[in-house]
């Protein structure tokens, strides 16, 4: 690799650095429990977007679960 590349390797719920917003979850919404489950960009699945943005700081994610 050369002097000026850098890698980023990630597992199953580690974070790219734009991922996550670490101020969603200290806004302390409440989420209701409705199972609308999605995948975050950090591949945990996450009930419903409200979880996903708002427990887990989540930025972007898809609609249903994560691959297994």
């Amino acid at each position: 690799m050369a002097d000026d590349e850098i890698s980023y390797y990630f597992t199953k719920g580690s974070t790219p650095l734009d991922c996550i917003d670490p101020l969603k979850p200290l806004l302390r919404i409440a989420c209701t429990e409705e199972y609308q489950p999605v995948c975050g960009c950090d591949g945990l699945t996450y009930p419903n977007s409200c979880y996903a943005t708002y427990q887990g700081g989540v930025t972007s994610f898809t609609e249903g679960a994560c691959p297994q």
